[in-house]
């Protein structure tokens, strides 16, 4: 699992292509950061949580045994306040109702 700088915004991106059929579950993911950012640990993930398929940093290419990605699109309840504002295109998806394009 990728987790960034916080405010979701790769999931988020995620679910906008997912929601209009630009992404599946056969899309791969790829991450790309430095070696001293690779960490082995459990985490939590939900629901809208994206799952990387590999991670690529400067030495090595690491296959991620990965589960599903998700297949939500955008969880309108969970932005945070101000980012439908701020993002112009999640503002056109939320008028043209995609919620049903999967």
């Amino acid at each position: 699992m990728r987790f960034g700088k916080g405010h979701g915004f790769f999931d988020l991106e995620w679910a906008m292509l997912y929601q209009i059929g630009a992404v599946n579950q056969s899309t791969i993911v790829v991450a790309f950061v430095h070696e001293c950012q690779v960490v082995d640990m459990d985490l939590e993930i939900d629901e809208f949580d994206t799952i990387c398929d590999y991670i690529v940093t400067p030495m090595r290419v690491i296959s991620v045994k990965s589960g599903d990605k998700p297949t939500c699109g955008v969880v309108w309840n969970k932005l945070a306040d101000g980012i439908l504002e701020d993002i112009p295109p999640l503002q056109e998806l939320k008028s043209m109702n995609y919620s049903s394009i999967k």
